[in-house]
């Protein structure tokens, strides 16, 4: 199976009139949007920048900020992003109405774009261009959580001269990332929370705000339903709401089909893992899922631990002769049969995932969660845990989530 444009769905909406403006129909320029994992949010999105697009008034220009937890998925999203602008708004592009934007690194570096489609400018130096253009309308920019108060910082300015829309991705984690997983309630933010927060409050100050994410974090509700004057119920207002259940009902998302495995995570403490996720729990799992529907090549997704986990699982079931691809560090490091982590291209990586014609194992320890979109996996092995925090319920949902994608024939390849 080849990847393809995954918001060519959207391109096609548009081009036959069924194109549906979520955002819009709700008449909120501020809210939440908590929608599961494998609806679309980034189509959500999407639409909403193409009806601005359509409906701006005659010499306005518009700034749509887009903030995801790390660059990576920023970029990600930036790219399909610019492949249904420029074929939908292919006259407006090339009359140059269009700039992208990079907000990347906290310490302002610019960032290299492999592989986008466009020409982009380093947002914090190159932003007066798009003030001063006598033909760009439309700026696009993206942010990482870490490079996001930059701006927040020059909210006034660009109020000044444009309309700001802001959409945070995996909203969940822009500040409850820097409280600790025993602390729940906001005072007990550490000093990046709090930072994070004051950034927040600032974004709110544009004329569109939205957080999107499937397990919404009540104080990002809170901030955003006060600047919008919401305050009977400031916590969980929500603008949209969608069930997992409506959803598997329309065929949009596919039910969750369980089989249980009753271990732990594997920890310093349980050298002899006996009670973790081992090679053998692995390949009856791959036995169990064949039978269940041996029509398709089943990819599973594996969590692991720690490095060492993951390297043992790795050898282990290689041994058998199954194909393993795996994955170790945030910044998308593997291993594959390697005593050195070595740096991966993470585009090319999810590709070789979904263009690989047989059963595997994909193994990874938290980075294969929020925001990756690997459309060939099937099925997920992870760690349970007796201590349930928020963080593990977030982690687990997520990673859920990667099994859960939009169907549009992409289940697996048939034998």
């Amino acid at each position: 199976m080849k990847t393809t444009n995954k918001m060519q769905w959207l391109i096609d909406k548009y081009n036959n009139g069924t194109i549906e403006y979520l955002i819009q129909n709700t008449k909120e320029n501020k809210g939440t949007i908590v929608a599961p994992t494998g609806y679309g949010k980034s189509g959500v999105m999407a639409s909403d920048c193409i009806w601005h697009i359509n409906n701006v008034k005659d010499g306005e220009k518009f700034v749509f900020h887009f903030a995801t937890p790390i660059l990576k998925l920023g970029v990600q999203f930036m790219d399909d992003l610019i492949s249904v602008i420029t074929e939908i708004f292919k006259e407006k592009c090339d009359k140059g109405e269009f700039m992208f934007f990079i907000n990347s690194s906290a310490d302002g570096r610019s960032y290299k774009l492999d592989g986008l489609n466009a020409d982009t400018n380093r947002f914090e130096y190159d932003i007066e261009k798009f003030e001063k253009s006598s033909t760009a309308k439309f700026a696009l920019v993206i942010s990482c959580f870490d490079s996001i108060y930059k701006f927040a910082d020059k909210m006034d300015n660009l109020k000044s001269f444009a309309k700001v829309a802001t959409y945070i991705d995996e909203a969940h984690l822009i500040v409850n990332e820097s409280r600790s997983e025993s602390d729940k309630k906001f005072e007990k933010l550490n000093d990046k929370g709090k930072e994070r927060y004051n950034t927040l409050e600032k974004l709110c100050e544009g004329n569109y705000i939205y957080a999107v994410t499937a397990t919404p974090d009540v104080e990002v509700t809170n901030a955003i339903n006060v600047s919008a004057g919401k305050l009977k119920n400031p916590y969980k207002d929500y603008i949209i709401n969608i069930s997992p259940r409506e959803l598997i009902e329309q065929n949009i998302i596919v039910p969750v089909k369980a089989h249980i495995c009753e271990v732990d995570s594997y920890c310093e403490t349980n050298k002899n893992r006996t009670n973790a996720i081992t090679y053998k729990h692995c390949v009856k799992f791959m036995d169990v899922v064949k039978q269940d529907n041996p029509n398709i090549y089943h990819k599973i997704l594996v969590t692991a631990s720690n490095t060492e986990h993951l390297r043992e699982l790795l050898n282990d079931i290689s041994k058998l002769g199954y194909k393993v691809f795996s994955t170790c560090s945030r910044d998308g490091a593997i291993s594959n049969n390697d005593d050195e982590m070595v740096g991966i291209d993470e585009v090319k990586f999810i590709n070789e995932v979904d263009t690989y014609e047989g059963d595997c194992f994909v193994i990874h320890i938290k980075q294969l969660t929020q925001g990756i979109d690997i459309k060939s996996l099937t099925d997920i092995i992870m760690y349970n845990s007796s201590h349930l925090n928020n963080g593990i319920k977030r982690t687990i949902i997520q990673t859920v989530g990667r099994g859960v994608r939009p169907i549009a024939g992409e289940r697996g390849v048939s034998v």
